[in-house]
């Protein structure tokens, strides 16, 4: 179980604020979508598909390695990533099914209430960063690189939730 993250401490003489003894920033969901929406129009789709999917890689695999006192296995997985997703605001991380044959071996990861489609409405997946997170949490407890990965389904098109299909080879 993950720990509490502690309460946040607002130092408004300095116009900061901690976390424990680490600073942060906080900002609405509406200004984050903003902040993706205008890298997207000035980058482009795929460039910007990019970016917040590697920003997703570089969070996952961060914070995967904040949580390895943690004894991380493939039992406990889905509880700890959803542990540190949900205390920092990003939705819930509510199931992971494998699926194995004898050349790969397949993850799907079920997302709810995921901040980068929050009340948003797309025709294709937009949830890279998440995207980047599963997979660098999977690579780490894995010990080893996907062979393949993709949205399946996005709440901004529709769905009920946020699917990602991450394939292995075995």
């Amino acid at each position: 179980m993950v720990k509490p993250a502690p309460d946040l401490e607002r130092r408004m003489k300095e116009g900061s604020i901690y976390e424990g003894e680490t600073r942060v920033i906080t900002f609405r969901a509406s200004t984050f979508q903003s902040i993706i929406e205008k890298v997207e129009d000035m980058a482009g789709d795929v460039v910007a598909r990019t970016i917040f999917y590697q920003i997703g890689v570089e969070i996952g695999r961060r914070s995967f390695e904040y949580s390895k006192d943690e004894e991380i296995t493939f039992d406990n997985f889905v509880n700890v990533l959803d542990g540190i997703l949900s205390e920092r605001g990003w939705g819930r991380f509510t199931s992971l099914n494998k699926t194995a044959s004898s050349r790969e071996v397949i993850y799907e990861c079920t997302f709810q209430d995921c901040i980068m489609c929050y009340a948003r409405k797309a025709t294709k997946p937009v949830c890279h960063t998440i995207h980047g997170i599963f997979v660098a949490w999977l690579e780490a407890l894995l010990g080893k690189k996907a062979q393949s990965s993709i949205e399946t389904e996005c709440r901004a098109n529709g769905k009920d939730s946020c699917k990602f299909k991450i394939t292995f080879a075995k």
